[in-house]
């Protein structure tokens, strides 16, 4: 047997057929929250590049509409999507493991667990969904609509869920206060920054839609447009409840770095004979 170890992750083999991986998981978090945030980043640059969209503060779904910046926002999104769902199943597992240490409400953490694993995977579709349909119109729109709604109203719930579960952990020492106090703030901005962003998009349309005198475009407001200044709103709030949900996210790596993953290879096929009947006719170790 022999080991080596790399960045957390030790790589373990019993025998020269059957190695074994155990690498610990803290770099999950922050590939996601990288990786989402290139992909904001990115297409929100493209587009500012191309002329489609206002620099000042212009939708999320607004900067991934066109091409190039489609292209990217699809992959990028799609691929933290995917991430963002390994996570979850991660984390649903790493705590009912450390749930055994509350044994007095161990029954409602483990439900409260499960309906935040739900919560998490309809969040994770809702976003791979947002990378497949862009807002643009008829069915797009209607399906880019329903998975921004299970993101960030999916993803908001499963943060206070999380939340409820790390304070029962604090009096176990499981978790700390701070964690659970940064985790407070984070749910309560993200819900308190979505809460705006949906009343103020509402309100912003219709002040829209009433101004018959309007110069710009849904791409292009211009500060003289009905329903300006509740666009702007609008979409920063957007901008602060993404952040929101991937600081939350982030703030899982130093509880991923105690889990460790484990990947095995071996055999299955044991009617498969490793060895060869000599020219002699004598049989191998094996055999004999």
């Amino acid at each position: 047997m022999f080991a080596l170890v790399r960045k957390g992750c030790d790589y373990i083999t019993t025998t020269a057929r059957m190695p074994t991986v155990y690498c610990g998981l803290g770099l999950l978090p922050v590939t996601f929250a990288v990786l989402s945030s290139v992909s904001i980043i990115t297409t929100y640059l493209l587009a500012v590049t191309n002329n489609h969209v206002n620099p000042l503060f212009p939708t999320i779904s607004e900067t991934g509409e066109q091409e190039p910046e489609r292209n990217f926002f699809s992959l990028l999104l799609s691929l933290s999507s995917f991430i963002g769902f390994i996570i979850i199943v991660v984390r649903y597992k790493q705590f009912n493991f450390v749930s055994e240490y509350n044994e007095l409400e161990q029954r409602i953490l483990t439900r409260v667990n499960k309906a935040a694993l739900i919560l998490g995977m309809i969040t994770c579709a809702g976003g791979a969904i947002v990378a497949t349909f862009q807002a643009d119109r008829g069915t797009s729109l209607r399906g880019h609509l329903t998975g921004a709604s299970c993101t960030f109203g999916g993803g908001i719930t499963y943060m206070w869920l999380n939340t409820y579960l790390t304070m029962k952990m604090i009096a176990c020492g499981i978790n700390s206060k701070g964690l659970f106090a940064f985790r407070f703030i984070v749910s309560f901005l993200s819900l308190v920054a979505f809460s705006v962003c949906v009343a103020t998009r509402y309100v912003s349309i219709d002040q829209w839609n009433d101004d018959k005198h309007r110069t710009g475009t849904k791409e292009f407001w211009h500060p003289e447009d009905g329903g300006y200044t509740m666009h702007l709103i609008s979409s920063f709030s957007e901008w602060i409840t993404a952040l929101t949900l991937l600081l939350y996210f982030l703030s899982f790596r130093k509880e991923f770095d105690q889990v460790s993953f484990e990947f095995r290879i071996k055999r299955t096929n044991y009617l498969a004979l490793p060895f060869e009947i000599s020219s002699e006719g004598r049989n191998t170790p094996l055999l004999a």
